[in-house]
């Protein structure tokens, strides 16, 4: 049989000008790696002035043509889902695929494998004693796993057959065809570094039917197996000619640094090519100025406002639970606030409104906000929600009946057909509505959105599913809804979106990846982000077999392939005059340069490259730029740390009002007091799942506690039951008010396995502290029984305690101005005819002396100081079932007081409190304070406030 002819081109040539140059025949096919490679070569071949018959093709383009199909071939999405419809019941429970989103990783493996098979020419019942006479036998696991491929390949080919379809991965099973080929006398391979076998095949049968094959390759002919057509392995001084080239590798600590660096040689050499390493796309993309960079202005649609309206609404029904006891549709209030968060959304569900954008999603986000510390966790669709007794429930209203609105019409969806008419329709979804000004003004996204509408409603048509409710698993329809939107979005994903805005005539430099650069040749070219794992790229476990089993079958390994990416990479930096490397170190975060650099370093001359080790700077000439200073508000010099705020008479707080919660704020960390009391920064929770916190829990408790006894209260407590039997005669009452239909807690308590654990196990444990407090309680007082009176939390006697009390004059402490105190116990016991005061606090965590004390000044002492001996103050801890009292939470002596001097002594507290804010400010004491529960803030920012 003939062999191919070869040319070996040096890498001082330009290797397209040679192969157009060197067009051996009339009728000739040139054949190249990429579709930029074989731009180039005809750029090039039409500037020559000839008539020859030369085509310019892609070697992908060359084997679709070899194998056309008879059948409408299936691809991308159809494909995945005709593989989810013809696994059996078998196979699903193999792989533990439950519904179709749980087939989608299955299906890329089983479909790169089958490709990966049929262009490496392995047959699907390949030898197994070829791999463990080599040393690398198939496991058990490996074996069944096989076995369930070829199985589902089998069923996969059958269900397609019956309707009509074809795959690729059977396309190449019956040969290929060369009479595409009979209009070329000779056929050229330009320098494609790697063959399949497939690829190999497609040579020698061109060589069998008379063809004129001529392959070449850009490296020396000592490297390259001609009857094999590979190349052996090989370092950079094999490569290496001799040539002066000038290439400097620049060694940055970090990202910034080397754009930093980068920027400064563009800017200084006449470089017009920046070569990325990086798969993909990046996205510091989008930060270089278009002006200077020839940038691509398409985005994914998953960046556009049509996008994020659709995953949002995905978002929300996936979050949507069904309340299983009243049949509701629950939305937990921290996704809907995630909702509200995406702008474009809420401006589409809030455009009726009068208010701007911004306006309209602040007020909305404040009541949300105002809810969730309130321990909303729930809204229901039906809108009962907003007929509850908190202000802020009929005030969200306004903000949120559309949105549920929204989510009701798209849970009506069970059909494709239902979702692509909802589209534009006069009651549907209005695209035009929530595109960007500059969506509408500058892209496609109209064309590009409706095109893909259109391609996703073949679906229905294709009969590859029979029935969505089957298919997509579906305990109501609000679920299957959510699969089909999932599933629209999928489909969409993989599209992109151009923008065009201005032309610019100026040259600009372009950005373009390794990959691309093959066979192209350049004068000047910068080479950015080479580490290790980026090139050569990270190593990967592959699917189902071992490197030394793939290496065995004939299939890719990971160490053909970091050969590919060193023969791309040196083969430019070699055949380009003059070369920028920026590569990173950074020995801290585990940043090391690429090895393909490193060799580069120690096998070239001395003179061949030079290494510059680049400084980490340039951030003050950036925030220069991007913050311009403001002189209107200095720092004050005096601050002696960053997390500190000095106090201002009269600036600050004008009268100040103590409650126990501020004032152990105060105590203990007084720039988180500045945050919340004089700044008013929202304290905005952190959003989390739904469930049950420790302050839900804690106010239920509290809440269980105050209902025994104002269910008492209600009857006549005297003639029916002692304090004692209390929790036991009202429990069936206060579990009712708490978990009844119509409770208040109904929006406020997780709907999951959370409420059972509550139900079950921790309601009967806050039951028994009940239970013995209160027989604790009548054994303290068992005489006084017949004449104590209750005043459990909320329950007030007069208009005086609910306002604030003076506690201190201005003359009376450092900062100069009246402070008041307030205070709200939870429980008050007073004897009908005597002068014995009881307060109690419940726990479910930590007390503290200081709140029992400013309890008993502000609702007896600061009135009647002769009460201070007759008044008992006791912290009670609901989960122990232990009652401390006042002397035994103080520190240290200070249980040696006598109750006149305790007084005076937290008089001294106070006042040592505020003088400490005088002298040295509003100082952070916990550096760490909860950053994630405040809004994102700067220094200056409190300084204006």
């Amino acid at each position: 049989m003939n062999q191919p002819q070869f040319r070996f081109i040096s890498l001082q040539e330009n290797l397209l000008e040679t192969v157009v140059d060197e067009i051996p025949v009339q009728d000739a096919l040139l054949v190249f790696p990429t579709e930029m490679s074989r731009k180039a070569a005809m750029r090039l071949f039409q500037t020559r002035i000839n008539f020859r018959n030369v085509q310019f093709m892609t070697i992908e383009r060359v084997k679709e043509l070899l194998f056309l199909a008879d059948r409408p071939v299936l691809r991308e999405e159809k494909r995945t889902l005709a593989l989810y419809a013809s696994l059996d019941k078998a196979s699903r429970e193999y792989f533990k695929i439950n519904s179709y989103f749980q087939s989608i990783e299955l299906a890329k493996q089983f479909f790169d494998l089958w490709n990966e098979f049929a262009e490496e020419g392995v047959p699907e019942d390949f030898n197994a004693d070829r791999l463990a006479s080599a040393g690398a036998e198939l496991l058990p696991w490996q074996r069944q796993t096989f076995d369930q491929l070829k199985h589902i390949k089998a069923r996969y080919r059958e269900f397609i057959g019956v309707r009509g379809f074809i795959d690729t991965i059977f396309l190449q099973e019956s040969g290929f065809e060369l009479s595409f080929f009979q209009s070329y006398t000779s056929v050229v391979f330009v320098n494609q570094f790697y063959y399949t076998q497939l690829e190999k095949e497609i040579i020698h049968g061109l060589l069998r039917d008379g063809r004129h094959v001529l392959v070449y390759f850009q490296m020396p002919e000592h490297l390259v197996d001609r009857e094999n057509l590979t190349a052996r392995a090989f370092s950079c001084k094999d490569l290496y000619s001799g040539r002066s080239n000038k290439i400097t590798a620049h060694i940055c600590k970090n990202e910034f640094s080397m754009f930093v660096t980068l920027f400064r040689i563009l800017q200084n050499h006449p470089i017009q090519n920046v070569v990325q390493v990086r798969s993909g796309r990046n996205g510091y993309n989008r930060f270089l100025s278009p002006e200077k960079f020839r940038v691509d202005l398409s985005v994914a649609i998953q960046e556009t406002s049509v996008y994020r309206f659709f995953a949002t609404v995905l978002n929300l029904l996936k979050e949507v639970i069904m309340e299983g006891k009243r049949g509701k549709r629950l939305l937990p209030i921290p996704a809907l606030v995630q909702a509200l968060q995406h702008r474009e959304f809420y401006r589409y569900v809030s455009s009726h409104m009068p208010w701007d954008d911004q306006t309209r999603l602040q007020r909305a986000l404040d009541c949300m906000h105002g809810l969730i510390d309130g321990h909303y966790q729930y809204i229901d669709l039906d809108g009962h929600f907003f007929h509850g007794g908190h202000p802020l429930q009929k005030e969200a209203a306004q903000y949120i009946e559309p949105v549920l609105s929204l989510l009701q019409m798209f849970m009506r969806i069970d059909d494709i057909g239902k979702l692509t008419d909802l589209i534009d329709d006069d009651r549907g979804i209005q695209l035009q509505k929530m595109l960007t000004d500059d969506e509408k003004e500058f892209s496609d996204i109209k064309d590009v959105f409706y095109h893909a509408l259109a391609d996703f409603s073949v679906l229905a048509e294709l009969a590859i599913v029979d029935d969505w409710q089957s298919f997509l698993p579906a305990d109501s329809p609000l679920t299957l809804a959510h699969g089909l939107l999932r599933l629209f979005l999928d489909y969409i994903k993989s599209k992109r979106v151009h923008f065009t805005r201005i032309t610019y005539d100026t040259p600009r430099i372009d950005l373009t990846h390794l990959q691309d650069t093959r066979n192209l040749h350049y004068d000047r070219i910068a080479i950015i982000h080479l580490t290790e794992d980026a090139l050569p790229s990270g190593r990967k476990v592959p699917f189902l077999f071992t490197e030394k089993q793939r290496q065995v079958l004939g299939l890719k390994t990971y160490d053909d392939v970091r050969l590919w990416e060193k023969y791309y990479f040196e083969r430019l930096v070699l055949n380009t005059p003059d070369v920028h490397l920026f590569a990173l170190k950074n020995i801290d975060k585990d940043v090391e340069t690429s090895s393909f650099v490193e060799e580069l370093m120690l096998q070239l001359p001395p003179h061949g490259l030079d290494r510059v080790e680049e400084p980490d700077t340039g951030y003050s000439d950036l925030y220069a730029l991007l913050i311009p200073p403001d002189h209107s508000c200095p720092v004050p010099q005096q601050s002696d740390g960053f997390f500190s705020l000095p106090y201002e008479p009269g600036r600050d707080i004008e009268r100040l009002c103590l409650t126990p919660y501020r004032f152990k704020t105060l105590k203990e960390n007084p720039f988180e007091y500045y945050l919340r009391h004089v700044a008013h920064v929202p304290d905005h929770l952190q959003l989390t799942d739904v469930g049950l916190p420790p302050r839900l829990f804690g106010v239920l408790a509290h809440d269980y506690f105050n209902r025994c006894i104002h269910e008492f209260l209600r009857d006549d407590p005297l003639t029916l039951c002692s304090i004692g039997e209390i929790p036991d005669r009202y429990q069936d009452r206060v579990r009712a008010y708490l978990f009844g239909d119509n409770s208040e807690y109904y929006f406020k308590l997780p709907h999951n396995h959370e409420r059972i654990y509550l139900q079950e196990i921790m309601l009967p444990a806050i039951h028994d502290s009940c239970r013995a407090f209160f027989q604790d309680l009548e054994r303290r007082l068992p005489k006084e029984m017949a004449n104590i009176r209750l005043f459990p939390e909320k329950e007030y006697v007069s208009r005086a305690e609910r306002e604030a009390k003076l506690y201190l004059r201005s003359d009376e402490n450092a900062m100069g101005i009246d402070v008041d105190i307030l205070g709200r116990a939870d429980l008050r016991i007073e004897l009908a005819n005597g002068p014995k005061k009881y307060i109690v606090d419940y726990k479910t965590g930590k007390g503290n002396y200081s709140q029992l004390l400013l309890y008993q000044l502000y609702y007896y002492v600061l009135d009647d100081p002769a009460l201070a001996d007759y008044v008992y103050c006791y912290l009670y801890r609901i989960l122990e079932k232990e009652c401390d009292s006042l002397y035994k939470l103080l520190p240290g002596s200070r249980n040696k007081l006598n109750a006149h001097q305790l007084i005076e002594f937290f008089r001294d507290e106070v006042r040592t409190v505020l003088a400490d804010v005088v002298e040295n400010g509003f100082k952070a004491t916990r550096l760490g304070y909860r950053e994630s529960a405040v809004h994102e803030i700067t220094r200056i920012d409190l300084m204006k406030s």
